[in-house]
Formats: structure tokens, sequence, C-alpha cells
């Protein structure tokens, strides 16, 4: 019913939670983790008996309201030990050194992957032997807060399994702690570090009364590449006699921890994510400079990279956007079939500047197709590189605003790009007619051309679906494309001529007025705004 943290079987996570679960192992990989005990989710089974069996319990299954959780948590909130669970916690309770203890809870549910309780359970610091079972009640009965049954039925996880563990360690008397990310949540970069810290316990963080120093490091090179120095104007301190009290700080514009305790503190997180083979945060603290491992979760908000994307640590970055969902809107995964056609699709149509290999410039894996933005900048250079990016969405301006691409080129050859300006010389030559015709001639004829082979297009599509190899028909098909690209390439007038008007009303709102310029399918314009158009672009336009 009780586990003590160096215990040498781990139980599993529906016996103690997995904030215990993850101490227990950490304890036995050989973690600085101060000694402590878990009471299991059936040390707890007396209690969760009488509260189950309650009406009140029955009114929060009928109607989960913060009235009706309330009455469930008071309830629990004032359950005393057993004669069974007092004689067991102090066997165990007799195996810890010390007299100050933190209280912490363990959900079953807690600190799993793609759920995140942080601050709905119940803590207490600075608890005194004597006042032990009732922080055990206290925090026992954060299972039954209405934010946490809320926060249940949101992710369908079902109430009638509602149970807890409860974690009693020995209390460090911290003069600096925080927490820390294997990986920078700012940037999504796994090979960086991000740390907070604050003087005092940690609990100054969570609740966000300082504003903590943050500290990013290279985890490869074990460097320290960015500090901020936050305003840490209060402390909250262990009293000597239990409890904890705020105090003023006056180092609070002082360096929390010493660049030696930084690299340290890095190495221990690093250490914990290669433990887990998984991106983690953890709570610690330094007491006396003895560096402290208080917690340890999988971090729940990142965004997981496919292993064939992730570059090498220690190795430029790369930066890549999601096509499908930026220029398609398909934001669930295609077919592996339908992805392969798209990616073949759009090669050939951009004459094979976009290439679908890992390493080439739109890289495709697991039913997804990405743009390599430094792909891209090898392959058009910076400024045209961003240029062709920000015509996607206004936000990615911003964003890549605030990164330097230049510190991260391209390393190697862009897959597939090996004959692209030969390539894109051949495509530019077949789209001059087209575009001379739609400038120079009779506008109209071009269009109605342009028509023509679209009808003879699909006449050949619908003959090919006679065939039986699937490659063959693809392969015809994506021909027959690029050769429309000829006479497609009337439109490019059109382009011209908008933003030769664009820049005439440059700084005005017209973008409106310019998405009205409409032709019929025999290339007549439907608006003034397209007669406008339409005699900018024809050769009277241009003389």
């Amino acid at each position: 019913m009780i586990y003590n943290f160096n215990e040498k079987n781990i139980p599993r996570l529906n016996e103690v939670g997995g904030k215990a679960k993850a101490l227990i192992e950490t304890t036995g990989a050989g973690y600085p983790v101060p000694e402590g005990i878990a009471l299991s989710v059936e040390f707890f089974k007396p209690w969760l008996d009488e509260i189950k069996s309650s009406n009140e319990w029955k009114a929060v299954l009928a109607n989960t309201t913060k009235e009706s959780c309330d009455f469930v948590k008071s309830k629990a909130a004032k359950m005393t030990f057993t004669v069974e669970q007092k004689k067991a916690f102090e066997v165990s309770m007799g195996e810890l050194a010390g007299e100050i203890f933190a209280v912490r809870s363990s959900s079953p549910e807690e600190d799993l992957e793609g759920t995140s309780f942080a601050g709905m359970y119940e803590t207490s610091l600075g608890v005194l032997r004597e006042g032990l079972e009732k922080a055990v009640a206290h925090a026992f009965s954060s299972c039954f807060d209405f934010r946490v049954m809320e926060y249940k039925r949101q992710n369908n996880i079902g109430l009638d399994g509602t149970c807890i563990g409860v974690i009693v360690q020995r209390q460090i008397a911290s003069d600096v702690s925080g927490v820390g990310f294997s990986l920078n949540p700012l940037n999504n970069a796994f090979d960086e570090v991000f740390i907070n810290a604050s003087f005092g316990l940690g609990e100054a963080i969570v609740s966000g009364i300082v504003t903590p120093d943050s500290y990013i490091i290279d985890s490869v090179k074990g460097k320290i590449i960015n500090k901020k120095i936050g305003d840490k104007k209060i402390a909250i301190c262990l009293k000597p006699d239990g409890g904890i009290e705020k105090k003023e700080n006056e180092k609070s514009k002082i360096q929390a921890l010493s660049d030696k305790e930084i690299i340290e503190l890095s190495t221990l997180i690093k250490e914990c994510e290669t433990y887990y083979n998984k991106p983690m945060d953890i709570e610690w603290a330094f007491e006396k400079g003895k560096l402290y491992l208080l917690q340890s979760r999988p971090i729940t908000t990142y965004f997981p990279f496919f292993k064939e994307l992730l570059t090498k640590p220690g190795r430029n970055k790369r930066f890549y956007i999601d096509i499908m969902a930026m220029t398609q809107g398909f934001d669930k995964p295609m077919s592996v079939l339908g992805l392969e056609l798209w990616g073949n699709m759009l090669d050939d149509l951009k004459m094979h500047m976009m290439t679908p290999q890992i390493n080439g410039s739109t890289p495709i894996v697991y039913g997804k197709e990405y743009l390599s933005i430094t792909a891209f900048q090898k392959l058009l250079g910076n400024k045209q590189a961003m240029a062709f990016i920000n015509r996607y969405d206004g936000n990615l301006k911003k964003i890549f605003a605030n990164i330097d691409l230049e510190k991260h080129p391209f390393e190697g050859k862009v897959e597939g790009t090996k004959a692209l300006k030969k390539t894109m010389f051949k495509g530019v030559l077949t789209m001059i007619p087209g575009a001379i015709t739609g400038a120079f001639g009779d506008y109209a004829k071009g269009i109605r051309k342009y028509n023509e082979m679209a009808d003879e297009i699909l006449k050949k599509t619908n003959e090919l679906t006679n065939i039986g190899d699937f490659s063959v028909i693809s392969r015809n098909a994506l021909a027959m494309m690029t050769k429309a690209m000829g006479t497609a390439s009337v439109i490019f007038s059109g382009m011209m001529s908008k933003r030769s008007i664009g820049k005439i009303f440059q700084g005005e709102d017209v973008e409106k007025d310019l998405s009205a310029m409409n032709m019929d399918l025999d290339g007549n314009p439907t608006s003034e705004m397209g007669h406008l158009l339409f005699a900018m672009a024809s050769d009277e336009g241009f003389r």
C-alpha cells in the first residue's frame, strides 16, 4: 500500500500515479531525488469507498457542478486514517529522516502524455510530522475538485474511476529553485535546454508572483547562449518551525544561478530526457550548493518532429512549413498513393524546384509534405526565399523576422534539383509564346486556346482510364499538365497588370478591387476594373 522511493520493483502507473512513479524510477536510476514515500491508490481505498457510496458523490455523477464537487471535496478533506492506514503510515514515515515535508498529489491521470492537470491538484509545503495526516487528506480531496472533474469530462476521462495517490517527501529548503525543459518550448529546438530560476521555493514561479531568470543552453556544446535576468522581488522561503512565508528579496536583480550551476542543471535535464527517451520538464532545487530533482514529467506542449526531419545534434537547423495545411487546408495526413501523386505533380509543375525527397526542398513523410525553408534559401538565395515564403501567409513574415536563417544554411545538396536551372530554362521557354500572346497579341484568342487545350487534356485523361497500369496513367496525366503550362502562361499579362495597378495605388487598400478583375470564358472583362485590366494587358495598353 505504501512504496518507498528506493523501491526496487517499480509500481504501475495506476497503482501510485505518474508523479510518484517517476520519483521512484529516477531514484532507482541514481538521480538526486529527496527521499520520500508514495501512498498508493490502494492505500486510500477505505476513503474512496466511503466517498463513492455517499449521496454527495451520486450528485456529482448526475450533475457535475462546482457546488456538487465542493461538497464532496469538503467531505474528503475531513477524512482521518483508519487503524490499518495509521499503522502502515507510521512504519513508513519512521524510515524517513527530517521533520519537515512536502505533501503532493499523484494521480494516475496526471502527467500523462496529451493531458496536463498542472495547478489543479493540491500541494502542502513545510508540513511538520504532526500535521501530515491532515495534509494527506487535503491532497486526497483535490481529486474531487471541480476543475479536475471538468477537465476529465472535456477529455473523455471517466469520473467513475476517480482515484489518487499521495507523495510525502522530505522538504528541501531551497536557496534557488525552478523548472527546466529538455527542449526549448519557445522555438521547439531539440538541442536547447530552457531553464527558469528564482530564489527560494519553486512555488514563487509556479504561482506566478515573480518574473524568474530564464537561461537557454546549447545542450550539444554545453554552452549558455542566452540569459535574461528577471526581477525576482519576492521569495517564498521555508520557515524553520514549519510552513512557508513570503519575503522581500534584496537580490532581486542578481542572477539566481551561477554559470557553473546552470550547466550542471542542464546536464541533469538532458539525462532525464535520455532516461525516458522523450522531451521532459522537471522541477529542481539547489540547497547549500547541492542539486536536487523534485519532479519529472513528459512535456505535453511541443511539436513532435518526425525523426526523418530532425537534424543531427550540433548541425545547422532546418525550418519547415506544413504545405498541406498552409496551402491546401488539409490538416490530416493524405493516403500514401494520394500524396505520391500530389508530390510528383507539384514537382513537375514547379519544374523540379519542389522535390519530394527527405533531403529535398519539399520533403514528403507520413502523409504530409513540408516546405524546407533552408532548402529554398539555398536554391533561391535568402531574399528570394523569404519573398517566396511571405506569399503564403502574413504571419510567417513575423515569425521569420525573428530568425536569422543565414546562421543555419542548408548543409549538403538539395536532393532532386541537380538539373534545376536547365529544367526551369526550358520551362520558361515553353511559357514565352503564351505570355507574348497575352501581352501583345490577341488576348481573347489566347484564352480560347487555353480552353481548347484544357478540353483536350480532359478528353485524353478519360481515354487514359482504360489503361491498366496506374503508373503509366499518372505519368501521362502529369506530362499533359506540364504541356498545358505553355498556354496557361497567357495569364501572366494579367498578373503583370495587377502588379502595376498595385504599384500605382501603393499603400491603399485596393486588394478587393483588384480581385474583382474577372474575365468570362471568352476572355471578355465582366467588370469596369476588368476593362481596365484588359486594356493594360492588350497591345494598346502596353504601347
